[in-house]
Parts: structure tokens; C-alpha cells; sequence
């Protein structure tokens, strides 16, 4: 019986513990897609990792685009951006496959612009 009834339990939890964690974000259809963004004219810098990520955040030019490769970045301080107008996109162009995860920051921080 004391089976039966954790097995019930686990069976109900595991869609909930599954969520959505490594997942794309849901396609809402009913929302409106905003048009692509066009190529940038500035200087390109390609990230594929967190070091890159800081590095190029750090040496950062105005008018820079910073084209990160598909990833989960685990950002684990605070990182301040101190030229105008830098742009941080995909590579890829798919804004799902790009995170920038602060969860690990020290004072919870993330980015400062």
C-alpha cells in the first residue's frame, strides 16, 4: 500500500518537477512576433563561453555587437558595461537558445550599464 501510494505520488510530481528547465520558452502563438533585427554595422565580437562573454563585455566599444554562440551562460559576478550602445545578441539569431543566468552571483547582480 505504502508502494502504491508513492508511486501514485511520484508519478504526478514528475511532470511538474520537469517543467520547463532546459527548454526553450513556450511559442505563444496568439502573441505577435517582432521582426528580426537587422545585421549590425558596428564591430562584431563572437562569445562562446563566460570568460569570453566578460572579456568582451569588459573591452566593449561604442556601437559594438556582441554575438554570443547558443548557450547557458553561468555568469557568477557582476559584470558592468561601460560603453554606449552595445548590443548583446544571438549568433544564431534564435533569442530561446541564449541564456545569461546570474543565479550563482555573489550579491545578485548581474550586468550594469
Amino acid at each position: 500500500m505504502v508502494f502504491r501510494i508513492y508511486l501514485i505520488l511520484l508519478l504526478f510530481s514528475l511532470p511538474v518537477s520537469a517543467g520547463s528547465h532546459g527548454r526553450n520558452p513556450p511559442e505563444q502563438l496568439w502573441f505577435p512576433k517582432a521582426p528580426a533585427l537587422p545585421r549590425s554595422e558596428g564591430p562584431a565580437v563572437e562569445v562562446s563561453d563566460v570568460p569570453g562573454l566578460i572579456e568582451a563585455l569588459r573591452q566593449a566599444k561604442p556601437g559594438q555587437t556582441i554575438l554570443m554562440a547558443d548557450g547557458h551562460y553561468m555568469v557568477s559576478r557582476y559584470v558592468k558595461i561601460s560603453a554606449n550602445n552595445v548590443t548583446l545578441r544571438s549568433a544564431s539569431g534564435r533569442r530561446e537558445r541564449v541564456i545569461i543566468d546570474g543565479a550563482e552571483s555573489r550579491h545578485h547582480e548581474l550586468i550594469g550599464i
